[in-house]
């Protein structure tokens, strides 16, 4: 793999690009839902695509909208209804191709579950694939938050146990990872999982959210707010080691490791074969570790793997993620000055600067 331009010793490295953000960089969502066993009627998906009731008793953990009398279960958008409702909804292209690449995942997934996962409804995985997003378009402009917009809206439709599946694709309401799968916990790993129209490892979804936790302004009640400053866009390299962006980065990361990989180990166990044989996107990862011992308050690793944008290590003074195999450049930023680890390989750059090195095979 080819390394990209490194940061100097004593400066940082510049961002380059803009793109949206995930989740207006994965706020905590107000959504809440409540969880209780109830009967209810459940549509399963026909030949046709169309909708057959069928009794079933909802497991512990599925919300009460969705299970309320049976209603909301009585009538379920087939993909076509979907997509014409993203019509009607001026979602732009590459938002569709996106929540079609999520669907594809979500039903590898929902058509290949153990016995114990038997309950999910495979209709409403897809609808609420296809529908994830329904409000994302709109949302680069006015600043909204997607999730609650895109449920209230699939809601107002009349498709509650939808909108379910639309709210919680960034968080998923009271998680455990030992409780029955849920269907919107399946729409929320397939969005995890696929980058714009590919499907990446969880890993490379995070990096990327970590990147745009960088490159992206903040979003409050009133919209945009200025973005913050990451130094003089004149100088060859900028200070991206701003504390709010750094905090931006770190709590991306905390959704991933407390939510998104338990959330992956569920469905690992909930589905019969490997996951990655299943998706795709990670099997041909490998396990790379970034462990620092020598003390500090503030750790983060950055390396050509995240184009330089440091990622804070939440979990000790060690990052861990999944690469594709090839040869890594990378640098630790402990209390905001750029090191190295003396006892690990190290390279010098173009520019004279001394970063480690990781090799994958």
């Amino acid at each position: 793999m080819a390394s990209l331009p490194t940061p100097a010793t004593s400066g940082d490295p510049v961002p380059t690009k803009q793109s949206s953000g995930l989740g207006s960089l994965l706020k905590t969502s107000s959504t809440s839902s409540l969880l209780s066993t109830a009967t209810q009627t459940t549509p399963r998906s026909g030949g046709d695509g169309s909708a057959v009731a069928a009794t079933t008793t909802t497991p512990p953990g599925t919300c009460d909208v969705c299970s309320s009398g049976g209603a909301p279960f009585a009538e379920m958008p087939s993909v076509e209804r979907c997509k014409r409702i993203l019509d009607e909804n001026s979602v732009k292209i590459n938002v569709k191709e996106h929540s079609m690449t999520v669907m594809r995942v979500a039903m590898r997934i929902a058509t290949n579950l153990a016995p114990a996962a038997q309950h999910i409804n495979t209709q409403l995985v897809t609808a609420g694939s296809v529908l994830h997003d329904i409000t994302k378009s709109r949302s680069l402009q006015t600043g909204e938050r997607h999730e609650v917009t895109g449920g209230a809206l699939v809601r107002s439709l009349g498709y509650p146990s939808v909108a379910c599946c639309v709210e919680q694709h960034l968080f998923i309401n009271n998680f455990l990872e030992n409780s029955p799968l849920r269907e919107e916990e399946i729409v929320c790993y397939a969005d995890k999982r696929v980058l714009h129209t590919q499907v990446v490892s969880l890993s490379a979804r995070m990096i990327d959210a970590v990147k745009r936790a960088y490159q992206q302004p903040l979003l409050n009640s009133g919209g945009f707010t200025a973005p913050d400053t990451i130094g003089d866009p004149s100088a060859t390299r900028c200070n991206i080691l701003d504390a709010k962006a750094i905090a931006r980065a770190a709590s991306v990361v905390d959704t991933f490791q407390n939510l998104y990989e338990p959330l992956q180990r569920k469905i690992q166990a909930n589905i019969t074969g490997s996951l990655e044989e299943l998706i795709g996107g990670g099997s041909n990862t490998r396990e790379a570790l970034f462990p620092w011992k020598y003390g500090g308050t503030e750790i983060l690793v950055a390396g050509d793997f995240s184009d330089w944008y440091p990622i804070p290590c939440r979990k000790g003074n060690s990052l861990r993620l999944f690469l594709p195999p090839g040869v890594y450049s990378y640098k630790f930023v402990v209390d905001g000055k750029w090191v190295f680890d003396m006892e690990k390989p190290t390279t010098t750059d173009p520019l004279g600067n001394t970063n480690n090195i990781l090799t994958l095979r």
